[in-house]
């Protein structure tokens, strides 16, 4: 294992940033970044969110499938191989200032059907019903986030085009996991006395697989689904596209 020392860890944060010491040792620098991904049966990608602003709380709950009993020999504990799902809830706002969604580049072509820059952020726009339009696909107030956000939740539920659930996964790459979740609850809520009426979120879901053992890829495909390289390679695009409506 190389060695830095602590100008090398500087050097390496100034010009390659936290994702890269990241991407070197997971289980040493955190990177704090959030993102859902939602796929069809195929695995090709419909929607792809990487919040713009931290959630203010997560709590991450795992509860160990382990029994415990008093038998007549003494006490026997009993545990499971099996992957044993992680409860989450996040919960926060996105604000009301503009924010730049750099999403574009990792939506598939077969996916962009069902997809929130194709005008769908309904299940009843996926059968083919009037698609929603948008004032720009890569700027976004803080409501538009949370359109975005609600988008993908709603259709997580839904079917592609095969008849099959889709799937959403859950990238945290501040604590190094990446699942398959569930969404089990959401609310969207506004607030005049506490957050002058900014839309605010409340998730709970559930892990129900590790992303490794479910999507035929390694370690540097994953870092590169929430890396800032892979978000902000089409700034420049976004940016002279934004142009237009200044």
């Amino acid at each position: 294992m190389p060695k830095f020392n602590a100008i090398d860890r500087n050097e390496i944060i100034k010009n390659a940033g936290r994702p890269a010491l990241h991407a070197l040792y997971p289980n040493d620098h955190e990177y704090y970044m959030l993102a859902f991904e939602l796929v069809d049966s195929e695995g090709n990608s419909v929607d792809y969110l990487a919040f713009p602003v931290m959630p203010k709380e997560l709590r991450r709950n795992k509860q160990e499938l382990t029994i415990i009993k008093n038998t007549m020999g003494g006490i026997v504990s009993l545990s499971t191989k099996k992957f044993v799902p992680i409860q989450f809830s996040i919960s926060g706002t996105f604000g009301r200032m503009f924010r730049i969604i750099l999403r574009g580049s990792d939506v598939s072509f077969a996916g962009l059907r069902f997809s929130s820059l194709n005008g769908v952020f309904k299940k009843g726009q996926m059968s083919g019903g009037g698609k929603s339009p948008q004032f720009n696909t890569s700027l976004k107030t803080g409501y538009g986030v949370t359109k975005i956000l609600e988008s993908i939740i709603e259709k997580s539920n839904g079917l592609d085009n095969n008849n099959k659930p889709f799937r959403l996964y859950f990238y945290n790459p501040a604590f190094n996991e990446n699942y398959m979740v569930k969404m089990t609850t959401s609310q969207f809520s506004q607030d005049e006395s506490k957050s002058n009426m900014i839309w605010n979120y409340s998730l709970n879901f559930s892990a129900i697989a590790p992303l490794e053992d479910i999507v035929p890829t390694d370690r540097e495909e994953l870092s590169k689904r929430t890396s800032l390289s892979n978000l902000y390679s089409n700034i420049s695009a976004t940016l002279n596209n934004i142009k237009k409506y200044l």
